[in-house]
């Protein structure tokens, strides 16, 4: 260990992140959002490279490996390949995409020694990367199945199940895990009765909002709502329409302004409900009226105007770990009500910088957004609050200060 020691000195730490796409704003994703705000504040403590399944055209450069452009031979061969795919999709789906990062891996370590690989815990690809690479694997929680599957209302069946153990079988191979909430690496510890030892809990980083750039309640159109997110069960987007119905009980000005795309929705009968199909039952007429709108999805930096011009922000899923929607409008001193689950608590304290509300629950979703169309001085002085406590618990270079610090201890088996 001294050996290693006295060579780190002599260089940076070499990383490699894997990511979904790259870069911010190519897909919209909670995990290239995470690298995108953590590589900056990252490559001032690391030598950082990314590894990303698809790269926008144009966005390629030093240190974005495309990791579609790199031939993996770990597969299986094609006839049999379409065989597997037929009988065990998400086994086929975990190789690949593991035979892919592993071929990232081997094409870094031909330019110099890789310290330290992140890759999240999906489909339990991280398994099949370390039977095929020496550098130590850090999963990071980003969404284990066995949560978010639930709370997208997944079936409980032998595909539920087996990607939940392959996740499991992934997170106990891992050399370190890190979590963005406590609730999360908890609740994963308690799921696959995993000690953890070598785990620690790093919150996502928020966005870095000038003070000119946030919310000011003499600037947002008062009764206007945002809801960030798909149209699905996990979102929580029906609970959000049938909310909103209730609000205009009480406020027939107020409007919703639903961005996010249509993923479509299963209700508890089994009926599968579009976005427009939902609203147009539950919010007869707004939409003509300029009530309800729904933008679809939109471009990362057009969302900021969006946050701005709100009276307050939506966060309603039915489970969420640490949502960078809610991180983002954290950021901007938006006026928060988030459910009260997974790892949301740890952001918003009730009644001091933001609300909870019970996730599933529309009725007391619509009370929390009442009260703060009813009391501006409340909801302008819990976004300050929440700006506060975001500049003090987010910032991105004391994350990636605590986050160089954890691979430099998995990197030397500490």
């Amino acid at each position: 260990m001294d050996a290693f020691i006295r060579h780190s000195r002599t260089r940076r730490l070499r990383v490699a992140i894997v990511t979904p796409a790259w870069p911010q704003g190519s897909l919209a994703n909670g995990i290239v959002n995470y690298v995108a705000k953590m590589r900056p504040a990252l490559m001032r403590h690391i030598d950082l490279h990314l590894l990303a399944f698809h790269v926008e055209e144009g966005s390629q450069a030093p240190g974005i490996v495309d990791l579609q452009a790199l031939t993996n031979t770990h597969g299986i061969r094609p006839l049999l390949a379409r065989i597997a795919r037929r009988i065990a999709p998400d086994v086929v789906q975990a190789r690949s995409m593991g035979g892919l990062v592993a071929a990232g891996v081997h094409y870094l370590n031909r330019q110099g020694p890789l310290d330290v690989l992140q890759l999240e815990e999906s489909f339990g690809m991280a398994w099949w990367v370390r039977r095929w690479i020496k550098t130590p694997v850090i999963v990071r929680l980003h969404g284990p199945w066995f949560l978010n599957g639930a709370a997208a209302g997944a079936p409980d069946d032998h595909t539920f199940r087996h990607r939940v153990h392959a996740e499991g079988r992934a997170i106990a191979a891992a050399d370190g895990i890190t979590a963005p909430s406590r609730e999360v690496l908890e609740q994963t510890r308690r799921r696959y009765g995993l000690a953890l030892n070598k785990a620690e809990v790093i919150p996502n980083p928020r966005p870095d909002i000038p003070p000119e750039a946030r919310w000011k309640a003499s600037a947002c159109e008062q009764g206007t709502l945002l809801f960030v997110g798909r149209f699905d069960r996990h979102k929580g987007g029906d609970v959000m329409i049938d909310a909103f119905a209730r609000v205009l009980d009480r406020h027939p000005d107020a409007r919703l302004v639903f961005v996010g795309p249509d993923r479509g929705l299963v209700d508890d009968a089994g009926h599968q409900w579009s976005i427009q199909e939902y609203s147009g039952v539950r919010l007869p007429g707004a939409a003509e009226s300029g009530r309800f709108a729904w933008l679809g999805e939109m471009p990362y930096n057009a969302l900021f105007e969006q946050r701005r011009r709100a009276c307050a922000t939506i966060v309603c899923s039915r489970w969420e770990n640490f949502a960078n929607t809610a991180t983002e409008a954290f950021a901007m001193g938006c006026p928060l009500v988030m459910s009260n689950t997974g790892g949301l608590p740890e952001i918003v304290q009730d009644g001091h910088n933001g609300l909870l509300c019970r996730p599933g629950d529309a009725v007391d979703l619509a009370e929390k957004l009442c009260t703060l169309i009813e009391e501006p001085a409340l909801a302008e002085r819990l976004g300050r609050q929440a700006a506060e406590d975001s500049e003090a618990r987010y910032n991105p270079e004391d994350l990636a200060e605590r986050t160089a610090a954890f691979y430099e201890r998995i990197a030397l088996g500490a």
